[in-house]
């Protein structure tokens, strides 16, 4: 795991224009995974050497100023997730927003808005912050069991700017033209739903149906010798509910199961072609066996998939709130006190750069590395699967033995208390 995290930092020399930028953003790398307390710039400081360490305001300056893009950090990591873990080409892509809190009134790019963790069905709760949009590549990992999520783009959504489409829309085009020759599946929630029809042909997309959409029957041949435009659709269809009634009615229901937040549920499923804000989709109604939820409703512009496994595969876009939740609570995303120019921004997407790039050495480590970092709880006896805190841990304990080793050559005495050193080092490696 070590010599990937290594190599990848060193591939990342020609996207800084000045050597002692590229610096300052080994040192930030190497803090900001280290750190144990609050991540701002101060708190990060701590961990770098003092040898090494410079004035704060260099650090500062590096996320407000300094001519580095987050964009191509992300572009040199998305293609070696590629190259590692999708050997296919055929990519899975998740979007969707989040909200970082930020307190202040002159914090560049925040605003008020609505706060989905705290929000309910009856109460609405708004929070001022930066609201990003962040869009990842849905890896399934070698040990199986539930998707990982890792970003390759964000962007802050402003009140007076692009909308959420735009930015979204853009984001999509900029991963494609980045790895052509690929097949690109997109899946988001029933926000982002009017994509579907900006995708081009070669990028299928699958979302929610509102309840209430208008649908219509694909159009009829038109008659030999008849003049005027051929019809783009057909007669009107009934709202998703009346499909589902009358499927339900009719015994069309088929049964799979689902991946539900992490759990496997059975489920009924009837599918059907229509036409929906102007492109053909199919339909797919996902229903609960035992009656005590409503129906789901699903579509795909893929028009060859199974509608057996769209739900499993709408369901597995979860793993990108378990991203926003591990850069929030692991990472500290929303901590740094970063307010003017590009830093706010910058200090966020380099957070999501972390995690894809943390998550992306642990998955190309050798087996054996990943099963030992699988840590065993008195209250968790049954774990099985590694999870990003196990792979930042792991990550961190290398960076903590390869800073004593090179010290340890001009100092024998350190070999002396390897028990008590291993015992510190696995202690701070699961720190908070």
């Amino acid at each position: 795991m070590f010599h990937s995290y290594v190599n990848t930092l060193r591939a990342c020399r020609p996207l800084f224009s000045q050597f002692r930028t590229y610096q300052l953003f080994l040192q930030l790398v190497d803090a900001w995974i280290l750190c144990t307390t609050r991540r701002t710039i101060t708190g990060m400081l701590a961990f770098i050497p003092v040898s090494e360490r410079r004035c704060h305001d260099a650090y500062h300056h590096f996320f407000q100023s300094a001519f580095w893009t987050p964009d191509a950090l992300f572009d040199l990591l998305a293609r070696q997730i590629v190259r590692a873990l999708c050997p296919s080409g055929y990519i899975m892509l998740d979007i969707d927003d989040t909200l970082h809190h930020k307190a202040g009134r002159k914090v560049t790019g925040v605003g008020v808005w609505r706060d989905a963790v705290r929000s309910t069905s009856h109460k609405v709760v708004y929070a001022l912050g930066l609201n990003l949009i962040v869009l990842t590549i849905r890896i399934t990992p070698p040990w199986g069991g539930f998707p990982i999520a890792l970003p390759v783009r964000v962007r802050l959504h402003r009140k007076e700017g692009h909308t959420y489409i735009d930015l979204a829309g853009e984001m999509i085009g900029e991963i494609a033209a980045l790895l052509p020759g690929c097949q690109f599946q997109v899946c988001a929630d029933g926000f982002y739903a009017s994509l579907a029809t900006r995708m081009p042909g070669s990028i299928t997309f699958t979302s929610r149906m509102r309840r209430d959409a208008a649908l219509h029957d694909q159009p009829r041949p038109r008659p030999a010798g008849t003049r005027g435009r051929k019809p783009k659709k057909g007669s009107r269809l009934p709202k998703p509910p009346e499909i589902a009634r009358e499927a339900a009615a009719l015994g069309l229901f088929s049964r799979t199961t689902m991946t539900r937040r992490q759990e496997v549920v059975e489920r009924l499923v009837y599918s059907c072609s229509v036409i929906w804000d102007g492109i053909t989709v199919l339909l797919v109604i996902v229903r609960d066996p035992e009656g005590h939820e409503e129906d789901d409703y699903f579509f795909t512009t893929d028009l060859s998939a199974c509608a057996l496994e769209i739900p499993d595969l709408y369901g597995g876009r979860w793993s990108i709130e378990i991203t926003f939740r591990d850069v929030k609570q692991l990472l500290g995303g929303q901590q740094p006190q970063c307010w003017t120019g590009d830093g706010p921004i910058r200090a966020a997407s380099l957070a999501y750069w972390l995690y894809g790039f943390i998550w992306y050495c642990f998955l190309v480590a050798d087996t054996a590395q990943q099963r030992r970092a699988v840590q065993h709880s008195p209250w968790y006896t049954k774990k099985s699967m590694p999870s990003f805190a196990d792979a930042l841990a792991l990550l961190r304990r290398s960076l903590w033995w390869a800073r004593i080793n090179s010290r340890a050559l001009n100092n024998p005495a350190l070999g002396e208390i390897d028990s008590e050193v291993e015992f510190l080092i696995d202690q701070c490696s699961r720190a908070a």
